[in-house]
């Protein structure tokens, strides 16, 4: 699913860069609506970057942007994170946005025009729903995530046939 998510990034990209021959470097912003420092975004973060980087021999600018949706939902938190990534990316003009998780995908859609030039998203961690609304905002694409709690437990029962017992464990986010 991450190299899915990579390639489809990797598609985008071989696009707009025979757009934009002049300037050979590709610029790269992935956002993501998770913790910076969870080991699922580290891991994340080195999977984009060395697909990236040995995809795209002609160089890669790679920023990576998080939300952190769960600690900051508040809608003050999203306008000072507009002002601060319309500031910090002023004179960048991005090939593509990695939007990580729904809340980063909204905010590329909500966004992208004014601080991202436009640039086409390539989504990951969304609902097949989320793909598929359209509207204002700059092109979309990416890889749907598929949740199969039936297709979950026949496989854990496949490895564990003696198993009684399963606990599920969720959480619901705040403010949603």
């Amino acid at each position: 699913m991450r190299a899915l998510s990579c390639l489809v990034a990797i598609t985008v990209l071989v696009f707009t860069d025979v757009a934009r021959a002049q300037d050979a470097r590709n610029v790269v912003l992935m956002l993501s609506e998770f913790r910076p420092d969870s080991q699922a975004s580290t891991d994340r973060e080195e999977i984009i970057r060395s697909t990236l980087t040995q995809a795209l021999r002609e160089g890669v600018d790679y920023y990576a942007g998080f939300i952190d949706i769960d600690s900051f939902p508040d809608a003050d938190h999203q306008l000072a994170l507009r002002e601060f990534l319309g500031r910090k990316y002023k004179n960048t003009r991005f090939d593509a946005i990695i939007a990580v998780g729904q809340a980063a995908l909204d905010f590329a859609r909500e966004n992208g025009v004014a601080l991202f030039n436009g640039a086409p998203v390539v989504a990951s961690t969304v609902d097949r729903e989320a793909l598929q609304q359209t509207g204002v905002g700059p092109p979309v694409t990416g890889v749907v995530r598929r949740l199969d709690p039936l297709g979950n437990v026949d496989f854990i029962l496949s490895l564990q046939p003696l198993t009684t017992r399963i606990v599920v464990i969720g959480a619901a986010r705040r403010g949603r």
